[in-house]
């Protein structure tokens, strides 16, 4: 009797790590494109620190195109998770990447500003390990086909996205594109980021309002991710090339600017998902 009663709970802790370990598909996809997205970040700003360490230490106007995104970004894949009610456990590898992540970065950082320029290879190595320690968990359940083949499970059908939440995807379009268009100009470039994030914050502390990042992560579809994308490489390497290059141009800033808030502005108008959709 003890056996069988060993053995039916044996079988429901395999149950329940099997399911902590599956999850749609998309949303593996989502977590791995997310893990490109923080390894591109940190490899951006390690370069930043590199190319400008070289100027007497940051000038400031080009990190204003790197912190936003990586602000926003957050709120809005907490939004997602939600539609996808997934909530993976953190496993030891998990824990040893982070440690060793974070150690990196702050060691990376700190012999820019006291030691010189770090070896050029110092912020792709970096990016690599950042890729590792956030994409392994996705990459891996996509490759032992632990993703369960139901994509979405909202995806019964495309809706439009709810006013608040276009509204809130045309003012990142905004908000993205006039960062990049007066980054030349620092006090505006400074002006227009503090302006912007006080609305930001505000947007990601109101977890229950339908205009609120929470909210839009939830309903943001493929067109929205594809374009968030867009906007932040633009802006990642328009930082990069301010930083290490003399190419760009006060009018080329400003043309990627135009590029950076037309995407999101567009996508706001694509079809997206309601919250309040069923799910049938």
């Amino acid at each position: 009797m003890e056996s069988d009663q060993e053995a039916g709970t044996l079988d429901r802790i395999a149950d329940l790590r099997s399911r902590a370990e599956r999850m749609p598909r998309a949303h593996a996809m989502l977590q791995l494109a997310y893990a490109v997205f923080m390894a591109a970040y940190v490899g951006v700003l390690l370069g930043l620190a590199a190319a400008e360490s070289g100027r007497g230490g940051f000038q400031g106007t080009t990190m204003t195109l790197v912190l936003a995104p990586l602000i926003i970004s957050s709120a809005l894949i907490g939004g997602a998770n939600e539609r996808f009610k997934e909530r993976l456990r953190p496993t030891q590898l998990d824990l040893i990447g982070s440690v060793v992540f974070a150690i990196m970065i702050v060691g990376t950082l700190a012999w820019a500003f006291m030691a010189g320029p770090p070896p050029w290879w110092i912020p792709l190595a970096a990016a690599l390990v950042t890729f590792a320690a956030f994409g392994h968990r996705p990459l891996g359940l996509m490759l032992r086909s632990s993703a369960t083949s139901a994509s979405d499970p909202t995806d019964d059908r495309s809706r439009w996205l709810s006013l608040p939440v276009r509204l809130t995807t045309a003012f990142l379009g905004v908000f993205f594109g006039l960062t990049c268009a007066v980054v030349f100009v620092p006090a505006l470039g400074w002006l227009v980021m503090l302006f912007g994030m006080v609305i930001v914050l505000i947007a990601m502390s109101v977890r229950s309002l339908p205009w609120g990042f929470l909210n839009v992560g939830y309903e943001w579809r493929l067109p929205q991710w594809i374009a968030f994308g867009i906007a932040s490489t633009i802006m990642f390497a328009l930082a990069l090339l301010i930083a290490a290059t003399h190419v760009v141009t006060p009018g080329i800033a400003a043309g990627a600017g135009a590029l950076v808030a037309a995407s999101l502005i567009v996508s706001a108008i694509l079809p997206g998902r309601s919250r309040g959709a069923s799910a049938a």
